[in-house]
């Protein structure tokens, strides 16, 4: 296995009811210059798409302090765009012997369009 280079391609389309088509790509390199070394990096795109719980909607339920059901509205957000993640990592192997290895990676993480929830604060 010396000097091969490895390009593998892959990608996942996904339809959901509350942002529509979300493509998820993906692509890894290897190089392995000789039989002890290898090089390798990643891109790749990762998809949380919202819940119905953050589109809205209410739940009833019953508590021990009153017989009567409770009813809880959660106001949602139908605009809320999928939270997104672009990760990158690069790396390298050394190979002591067939049983002992060295790993040395590096990783970066680009967020988009994430949501907290918490109390509202007016000042």
């Amino acid at each position: 296995m010396e000097d091969r280079l490895r390009l593998t391609l892959g990608a996942k389309l996904e339809h959901n009811d509350f942002t529509g088509f979300e493509g998820q790509p993906g692509i890894r390199l290897l190089w392995t210059p000789n039989r002890r070394h290898s090089l390798w990096a990643s891109a790749s795109r990762a998809v949380r798409t919202p819940n119905r719980v953050e589109d809205g909607g209410h739940f009833a339920f019953k508590t021990l302090a009153t017989p009567l059901p409770v009813r809880l509205d959660v106001l949602g957000n139908f605009r809320y765009r999928a939270e997104d993640l672009w990760a990158f990592e690069t790396g390298w192997r050394y190979e002591f012997s067939d049983r002992t290895a060295f790993d040395l990676a590096m990783f970066y993480n680009l967020y988009n369009h994430l949501r907290t929830s918490g109390q509202n604060r007016f000042f």
